[in-house]
């Protein structure tokens, strides 16, 4: 693809591409670290973000929620979710030392969703 994108642009600009460079996230992050491996000579820079890996681990995590609802018989209320947005970002939003409306410091964050029952 990217030999052949090179050559489709020289033909068109008359003179060589300078730079080459992969930009992908998720499936195309995936795909940039292939890339990388076999390919990287075709490349000045392959950015690949949060590449789709580890399938096994992915695949049941994206599954475990549906789960539990259908064997419980009972999913949140978008009511309940808000109640549940709003506490986490009261206790984690300023943790960074600005309160504004981000996350940016998840890990000095301490929220136990237990916390919310019997509210």
């Amino acid at each position: 693809m990217t030999v052949i994108a090179k050559a489709v642009s020289e033909s068109f600009y008359g003179c060589a591409v300078s730079h080459s460079y992969w930009n992908g996230c998720s499936t195309g992050g995936r795909q940039g670290l292939a890339l990388a491996q076999h390919y990287s000579h075709d490349y000045d820079g392959i950015l690949a973000d949060a590449p789709a890996i580890q399938w096994n681990d992915f695949t049941m995590a994206q599954q475990w929620p549906y789960t539990v609802e259908n064997n419980e018989g009972y999913a949140p209320s978008p009511c309940e979710l808000d109640v549940v947005v709003s506490a986490v970002m009261q206790a984690c939003d300023g943790l960074d030392g600005l309160s504004d409306g981000l996350i940016s410091a998840p890990t000095l964050c301490d929220f136990q969703a237990q916390s919310l029952v019997g509210m």
